[in-house]
């Protein structure tokens, strides 16, 4: 019906099934003579299949397309879109979210995430409000693309691969030491901040300067208009995985 977001690899896309009028998300990779994006291609759609809980977004299918191109994956549709889209809209109008909101969505978000580490030692590596969906209604709120999730064999285990997005990439990530499950606590921090300043807490004229900040500036300060629990919650957030990432190493 209509493109929905598109990415490196592919495009997501709003289809209505015929037979009963239901709404889907349709997210192509590509599937061809590439051996490199074939495993990668089947490595989302397995991973997808085993994750069920109420904060993470659905795999309802996955099938090869007619031309032999493409693998597509037919997820549950949000129809609020995203929080990255919300927090624009609210940026734009200078109109902060209300706190009660906030909180709503954040909590849904790290229920979310201790699912993943804890029942399948998955690493997501890409927490940011445009992977954050949200329903019709925007009160539920459910994680999605997993396209660089990492599945670790133990809460000791790390990684050094390079992904992610820079405004929300953990220190330990931005330079270059091993990181694991703290990495997704300190997106979450970011995520917190974001929603609460509309604005992410670390900028640079470039990415050298971004990730310089991110690596060794503190947080800045919050908002007044919200309560000390919520501004001292974010800060709580980035020394847990700052410590925590430190102690891994």
């Amino acid at each position: 019906m209509r493109v929905l977001g598109r990415g490196a690899f592919g495009a997501v896309t709003l289809v209505k099934d015929i037979r009963d009028s239901r709404l889907y998300a349709i997210k192509t990779l590509p599937w061809g003579d590439r051996e490199d994006l074939r495993t990668a291609a089947l490595a989302e759609v397995s991973l997808m299949r085993q994750l069920r809980h109420p904060f993470l977004v659905t795999l309802v299918d996955a099938f090869i397309s007619v031309d032999g191109r493409l693998v597509c994956l037919a997820m549950t549709y949000c129809e609020s879109g995203d929080l990255a889209k919300v927090i624009e809209h609210a940026r734009k109008r200078s109109a902060p979210l209300a706190e009660k909101q906030v909180v709503s969505w954040f909590c849904q978000a790290c229920l979310g995430i201790a699912h993943l580490h804890a029942r399948h030692q998955l690493l997501h590596r890409d927490i940011k409000p445009a992977n954050l969906l949200l329903t019709e209604s925007s009160r539920l709120l459910r994680i999605g693309d997993f396209g660089l999730a990492k599945t670790l064999g133990s809460h000791g285990q790390t990684v050094k691969t390079e992904v992610g997005t820079p405004y929300y990439t953990s220190p330990e990530m931005c330079s270059g030491a091993a990181y694991g499950y703290p990495s997704d606590v300190w997106s979450l921090g970011v995520v917190l901040h974001e929603m609460l300043a509309l604005d992410v807490p670390f900028r640079g004229r470039d990415t050298v300067e971004l990730v310089s900040r991110v690596a060794c500036a503190a947080p800045p300060a919050l908002p007044a208009r919200y309560g000390t629990e919520v501004r001292d919650e974010r800060r709580a957030l980035c020394c847990t995985a700052a410590v925590c990432a430190g102690s891994a190493r």
